[in-house]
């Protein structure tokens, strides 16, 4: 028959062999865990590494996009600035021609005055021959004033 102290020994080796194996599978689950640890920390560092990355170049891109709608706002006032120079240009040269053609033809008013004096008959004409007569001679003293305008003649008419 078997002892008491028997039955006591084969349970606590029994109690031992779970205690161990428990131990065991403590330590396995711990380096399970710090594996996992290790692999979560490695994937956050990579993320985080990434995530570093983007932000610089989605800095870098940002920067460079802000840049180059500065210098197309600069770039577009300048040619607003250009085109507004221009049109008070030719708004300026529209006026100075204008000027000058009301010059010339005020010129050319009073050179005809000089030019021309019809002759006293023609101030009030009593018949149509005299009538025309004076018109003919209108019409050919205009002629003779526009050949010597056109030439620069009539400086030495006045």
């Amino acid at each position: 028959m078997r002892d008491e102290t028997d039955d006591w020994h084969l349970a606590k080796q029994i109690a031992a062999g779970i205690l161990i194996a428990a131990a065991v599978l403590g330590v396995v689950y711990y380096g399970i865990q710090v594996e996992k640890a290790r692999r979560v920390n490695a994937a956050i560092a990579e993320i985080t590494e990434k995530f570093q990355r983007m932000s610089a170049q989605h800095s870098a891109e940002t920067a460079a996009a802000n840049a180059a709608r500065r210098a197309k706002t600069r770039t577009k006032a300048a040619e607003d600035q250009a085109r507004q120079m221009e049109s008070a240009r030719l708004t300026q040269a529209a006026a100075d021609r204008s000027r000058l053609q009301q010059a010339e033809a005020a010129a050319k008013e009073q050179a005809w005055q000089q030019f021309y004096k019809p002759p006293e008959k023609c101030a009030n004409p009593a018949g149509w021959d005299t009538q025309v007569e004076c018109g003919n001679m209108h019409i050919r003293a205009q002629r003779e004033f526009e050949v010597r305008w056109q030439r620069a003649e009539l400086s030495q008419v006045w």
